[in-house]
């Protein structure tokens, strides 16, 4: 996993090894805190998400 603190959706979802869609579905169901919205590169998520609750 990266070390840095804030992926991009495609990154996170690299890092844990689900879907761009998992990532998405669950930022939008309030799932992902910390998740943020940055004008030039999308929704960015805390790289600390990648976990058993995440990646199942």
């Amino acid at each position: 996993m990266s070390t840095r603190p804030l992926l991009t959706q495609r990154e996170a979802a690299a890092a844990c090894g689900v879907s761009r869609t998992t990532i998405r579905r669950r930022r939008e169901a309030g799932e992902l805190p910390g998740a943020v919205l940055d004008e030039d590169r999308g929704w960015l998520i805390p790289s600390r998400i990648c976990s058993p609750r995440v990646s199942g």
